[in-house]
Formats: C-alpha cells, structure tokens, sequence
C-alpha cells in the first residue's frame, strides 16, 4: 500500500518505527565500536605497556650485575666479596622473577621469536659470568678481567640488544592499538553523527 494514502496516525506510526529502528541500530553499531575500543584499550594496559616495563626492569637488572660483576673481579678481599656476591644474589633473584613475570605476557609468535633469541644470549652470559666468579674467587683477577671484558663484553651486549628489540616490539604494539582504539572511537561519532543527521 502506498504511504501517501495511509491515515495521519499511520504514518506516524510508520516513520516512528522507522526511526526507532534508525536509532537501535546506531546504538548497536556504538556498542560495537566501543567493545572494540576497550579490546584495544585492555591490550595496552594489560599487555604492551607491562610488557615494556618489565623488559625495561630486565634490562636495569643485568646492567646492574654487570656493574656489581665488575666489583667482584677488582675485589681480593673475602669480606668484600661475600657482601658483593649477596648482592649478586639477590639481584638475580628479581632478574628471574621479573622475566618470568614478562614470559606471561607474550602474545605472538614475533615476540616469542625473539625472546627465544634473548634466553639464547642470556645463557651465553650467565655461564661466561659464573666462570668468572670462580677465578675472580681465587684471586685470578687477570684471567677474570679478561673474561669479563672479552667473552662476557660480547654476550651481555648481545642480552641487551636482544631486550632492545623486545622493547621497540612492544612499544610498536601499544602504539598500533592506540591508534586502532582511535579509529573505533572515530567510527562511532561518525556512525552516531550521520544517525543523527538521518534521524532530522
């Protein structure tokens, strides 16, 4: 039937209907988008950023050893050294729990790829330093200093750089989900505005 020959009341009933239906699916197109905002939101906030700070904690914990390390070998007093090695210990200690804070956090195979490449390097430098503990213990501080500053140089600088890429990783993703959360928030004020236009 042809609307133009419908009653008054009719056709009102008729475009309210209409725009009632207008406005749901502006408000269901709304929800969606803010689901998505909060996705991307939920990313950053529980995955990218704490996956940034803790490598950044991984990466001040092993230049921390690396400086303590160093005061091992130029030390020759027993004393001194227990006192170091404590430290060493307890650095190690938080070193651990916050890299396995950070495995927790791994969400792609990327980033997998690449912390399987720093837990190779790691390996490399824990063993080059255990080594040089036990000739700095016995006072071959040549033979340690030689140690540190050659195999030891070359595989913490390898750990660091690894962590460097962890880091840019990671920073990359809060910034793609940023500006994803901000493409969501932007379809859905367009959504709503051309609604609203419609709706007039």
């Amino acid at each position: 039937m042809n609307p133009s020959r419908l009653g008054l009341s009719r056709r009102l009933a008729l475009a309210f209907a209409v725009l009632t239906a207008l406005m749901l699916a502006i408000a269901a197109t709304a929800v969606v988008q803010m689901r998505a905002m909060d996705g991307r939101r939920a990313d950053i906030t529980d995955n990218w950023l704490p996956s940034v700070e803790s490598v950044n904690q991984m990466r001040a914990l092993l230049a921390e050893l690396r400086i303590v390390d160093t005061l091992h070998v130029l030390t020759t007093d027993e004393v001194a050294m227990q006192a170091i090695e404590k430290r060493m210990a307890d650095l190690q200690q938080r070193f651990e729990r916050t890299h396995a804070s950070y495995e927790a956090l791994i969400s792609s195979d990327e980033e997998r790829r690449l912390h399987d490449g720093f837990k190779s390097d790691l390996a490399q430098n824990m063993g080059g330093r255990q080594r040089m503990l036990e000739l700095s213990r016995r006072n071959a501080n040549d033979e340690a200093r030689q140690l540190l500053e050659g195999e030891g140089q070359k595989s913490f600088s390898a750990s660091m750089a690894a962590l460097e890429k962890l880091i840019a990783l990671n920073s990359q993703g809060a910034a793609t989900a940023a500006r994803a959360s901000d493409e969501a928030k932007q379809q859905g004020l367009l959504v709503v505005g051309v609604g609203a236009l419609l709706a007039l």
